[in-house]
């Protein structure tokens, strides 16, 4: 017997999903926060910050294609976008990180190396962020990379540009973080 085909998925309710994740992050990580609570909190925030970005990107597909593959590989759903939709982003990713150049100068110190910027290492070293992060205690010593933690937002404003609409009053504002 062949299993039915699933109902098609408004796109407006895969952006409204991936706002409770997104908005969730952003609490865990609130500057207002004390520190001892966002350092013990972070392998959630990112958790909730790699399921948002999933999330995002899968609306854009949705909107864009009428569909979104069933993976939580973040590279590969950003390679499935439209051309234009990447550069989009792309251009955004470029301008994040010169703003946030201080921040990851600062990490990298504390690193003792040059974290490459790029989104493309970023997507190829955290592809599978979500699945990495909810079971980090797993994978031993050098954990996960996620170097992602600003995609969600890119995502965010990319759909937010091409549907306006969709955002309440509410959600206009640009919470604020301590960044990863």
């Amino acid at each position: 017997m062949a299993t039915p085909p699933k109902p098609s998925v408004d796109p407006f309710n895969v952006f409204v999903h991936a706002e409770r994740f997104y908005w969730a992050d952003h609490y865990l990580r609130d500057e207002r926060m004390p520190q001892d609570h966002c350092f013990f909190m972070a392998p959630v925030a990112l958790v909730l910050n790699a399921l948002s970005a999933e999330l995002y990107l899968k609306c854009l597909l949705r909107i864009e294609h009428d569909k979104a593959p069933a993976t939580h590989d973040l590279k590969d759903l950003f390679d499935r976008l439209p051309a234009p939709t990447r550069a989009t982003i792309q251009r955004k990713w470029d301008a994040q990180k010169i703003e946030r150049r201080l921040i990851e100068d600062q990490v990298d110190a504390l690193l003792d190396t040059k974290v490459p910027r790029s989104l493309d290492y970023a997507l190829e070293t955290g592809r599978l962020g979500f699945n990495e992060l909810r079971y980090h205690y797993e994978l031993g010593e050098g954990g996960s990379i996620y170097w992602l933690s600003d995609l969600s937002t890119i995502i965010r404003e990319t759909i937010m540009e091409r549907k306006p609409e969709w955002i309440p009053p509410q959600n206009r504002i640009r919470p604020t973080f301590r960044g990863h």
